[in-house]
Parts: structure tokens; C-alpha cells; sequence
């Protein structure tokens, strides 16, 4: 087990949130044929994750801003960061998900919680008042048709102009045998042509979900924060790579994460997302970072960057243009092709909720399984 190597004590010290054109269509098989695990467990995580959707939106640069109005400091309702001292821990785990490396971090605030649907419809809100975003139909396919969806998308000057956010009010997702799943999988944000609004107030602090990698970095770029990257997301889960799962106690079983169990490519009917805080926190105060939800994270995902990234506060920022990325093998990922995300999920089996489990996907893709949480810099 890796030990860390503490610069400074862990700061538990809360922030407050005060104050208070139709996309190229898929073949089911292109749908159903989701992208694996980074891990090389032999397991065929693919049938489960096939309810997922792909908006195959535009191409944008990673440098791009958000022009409607000046940074948000203040962050939403109930949205609290907690604050994480430099320091330096082993990173990786074996197979796929090493080499083990050593990297060091400054210091940052990662969110207690995922973000959470009432937390994103105010941001929606804010962004929609603003002019920074609109809603449109798209066409998507899944492996039991093409649908129709509204979603959300990027204004012309804002930040992912004319990529999808999320997705709105959809039904649910479907099995990679297209058998619909729990009334629970579905998106609880909705459009009444004025507002955006929950379609179940009691699911206002269930984690967003739906939610495409634009949308996640769009909220966080709103609120002056971040996606966290792919190395302070293991370090914060993993409490400075001193337990194996971000759990309670770094062990892992039902009652301490939500998750498929130890059943890989084995669909769960009664499986659902639940609220944040179901589940008792790791050791540094942060909630449900192993099942749950997918989290994004801010980087490109390349399977040799643990052998080629910085030692100091990696992220890996080079990206593939989308277009050729969509046209390389799924199956054998290249550097740049898709975004990193973490955790595993309430569908996922255990070995895909270790905190050195690596994970990635397309940006334009996200369904009733993928969130994300932000981070901000702090200085020393």
C-alpha cells in the first residue's frame, strides 16, 4: 500500500457556499460498444455501461473562456470545498494503471460532494439569464433507437461554444440489450421555455448526471474553479495514497459505496445513482469519490503519461481534435483521444472503484452514470 509523504498537515477547513444542429447519428453497435476501463482486467465493462449517450458535438479549445461575465466566486447552494495541503504520494497502481510514480501537488480545494442536480439548474440559471447558453433538440443513439433529446448547449461566445452540457429530462437510460433501466436513471433537469427547474424536487441533491465533460468544466469555469485533475483526484480519494477505496475505512462493500458489487458486465435492475452523503465520507471529509457517479477530470487521457507527465503537479493537456479521435479504435486508445474520468459508479463492479482505477471516454459522452465534483487552487 502507498504511503504518503506529507509536506503539511490535511486542512479540513470548509468553504462555504454563501449567498446562499442535430448531432451525426450512431449505430446501436457504435453505442453499445462503450469504451473500457484504462485497466486491462479482462472484463467486459462495455455491456453495462451501453445506456450511455453520445452528443457528438463541436470541437473547442481548451483555452477557451467563458465571455458572458466576470468570474463567480461565490458557488452555489450547499456547494462546499474542502481544503487539501501540498504534499507528495505514489501514484498508480499495477497493469495498466502504472507505472507507481511519485508526484507532488500544490495545494487545492476539492468539493466535499459531487455536484448535485438543484446546485447545476442554478448554474443553468445564471448562465441561461446571461445569454451563455441555450437549449436544442439533438438526435442521439442508443442501443434501442435514436431518440430526440433537448439538450443544453454552449452559447457562441461562451465557454464549449456549440457543445452539449447536458442532457434534459431524459426517460432513462437503456441496457446493451436496449431493456429500459430503473425509472430512477434519468436526467431530473428540465426547460419550461424560461427557466430551467428540477423535475423532482426530493432528487435536488442526487449528483447531476447526464452531463457531458463540456458541461462539467463549463460549471466549474462559471463559479472561478476547475475540474480537478487526474493526480490530485487519486490523491484526495485515496488520502494521499494510504487506502485502497475512498471509503470510510478504505475497504469496500455495499454499505460503504454504491455499486455493482463484485459482478463485472452484470446490469443491476434495481441500481440507481442515490443522494450525496448516502454514504460516510474517507478520512479527509469527502463523500462518495468511489461508486456513485463517474467524475470527470480536467485531463486528456494518455496511457504512458504516468511515464512522460511532470513530477510536480501533472496535467495533460494535449488533446486530439475530436474528428479524428472519433474515427480511431475505441478499443486501443491513443494520447489525446478522450477525458479521463474517475471512481467508477453505482453500475460499475469493485475494481473499477479503487482509487488508482483509470478511466476515460469521450468528452462528448455522458450519461445516467457520469458527474463530476470541481477543485480550486489554493496558494501555500
Amino acid at each position: 500500500m502507498n504511503r504518503v509523504l506529507l509536506f503539511w498537515a490535511v486542512g479540513l477547513g470548509l468553504f462555504s457556499a454563501c449567498g446562499d444542429a442535430s448531432t451525426e447519428a450512431l449505430s446501436a453497435a457504435d453505442v453499445g460498444a462503450d469504451v473500457m476501463d484504462a485497466t486491462a482486467r479482462g472484463t467486459a465493462d462495455a455491456a453495462v455501461d451501453a445506456m450511455g449517450s453520445m452528443d457528438l458535438g463541436t470541437a473547442e479549445d481548451d483555452a477557451s473562456v467563458d465571455a458572458s461575465a466576470p468570474p463567480r466566486t461565490a458557488l452555489p447552494t450547499g456547494l462546499h470545498l474542502v481544503s487539501l495541503m501540498a504534499g507528495a504520494f505514489s501514484m498508480g497502481g499495477p497493469g495498466a494503471d502504472g507505472p507507481v510514480h511519485e508526484v507532488t501537488l500544490s495545494a487545492f480545494a476539492l468539493g466535499e460532494t459531487e455536484v448535485t442536480n438543484a446546485q447545476y439548474v442554478e448554474f443553468l440559471n445564471a448562465a441561461y439569464a446571461a445569454g451563455a447558453v441555450s437549449v436544442e433538440r439533438r438526435a442521439r443513439g442508443m442501443p434501442g433507437g435514436m431518440t430526440n433529446d433537448q439538450y443544453v448547449i454552449g452559447a457562441p461566445e461562451a465557454r464549449h461554444a456549440g457543445s452539449a452540457y447536458v442532457q434534459l429530462s431524459a426517460e432513462g437510460g437503456t441496457t446493451h440489450q436496449g431493456d429500459p433501466e430503473h425509472a430512477f436513471n434519468r436526467s431530473y433537469i428540465d426547460f419550461d421555455g424560461a427557466l430551467f427547474r428540477l423535475v423532482d424536487e426530493a432528487r435536488g441533491d442526487w449528483p447531476v448526471n447526464w452531463v457531458k465533460w463540456h458541461g462539467a468544466d463549463a460549471f466549474a469555469a462559471w463559479y472561478d474553479a476547475r475540474l480537478p485533475t487526474e493526480a490530485e483526484w487519486e490523491y484526495a480519494a485515496g488520502v494521499g495514497g494510504t487506502i485502497e477505496f475512498a471509503t470510510v475505512d478504505g475497504a469496500v462493500d455495499q454499505d460503504l459505496a454504491n455499486y455493482n458489487g463484485d459482478r463485472p458486465a452484470v446490469y443491476d435492475p434495481d441500481g440507481h445513482v442515490v443522494a450525496v452523503k448516502t454514504y460516510a465520507p474517507n478520512a479527509w471529509g469527502l463523500y462518495e469519490m468511489s461508486g456513485n457517479v463517474w467524475e470527470w477530470c480536467d485531463d486528456w487521457y494518455d496511457p504512458d503519461y504516468y511515464q512522460t507527465g511532470p513530477a510536480m503537479d501533472p496535467r495533460n493537456i494535449e488533446g486530439m481534435d475530436p474528428e479524428t479521435a472519433r474515427g480511431s479504435a475505441r478499443e486501443n486508445p491513443v494520447a489525446g483521444m478522450y477525458r479521463v474520468r474517475r471512481g467508477g459508479s453505482w453500475n460499475y463492479h469493485t475494481a473499477t472503484l479503487a482509487v488508482t482505477a483509470r478511466a476515460f471516454d469521450f468528452a462528448e459522452r455522458g450519461n445516467n452514470h457520469f458527474g463530476f465534483r470541481i477543485a480550486r487552487d489554493l496558494s501555500d
